[in-house]
């Protein structure tokens, strides 16, 4: 957000937006992530 719309939303009788919420990663997705890497790692000997 730049400086004017920063003001516009301060000044404005209309509540502020609001960010999207992001979706909370599990642990079984970040385990997915990092399978290929645990995988290379473990094939050089890691």
């Amino acid at each position: 957000m730049d400086y004017p719309e920063f003001l516009a939303s301060v000044l404005s009788d209309e509540p502020a937006p609001q960010p999207k919420t992001e979706k909370k990663r599990t642990a079984e997705d970040i385990m997915a992530d990092f399978a290929p890497i645990v995988a290379a790692d473990k094939q050089k000997g890691g």
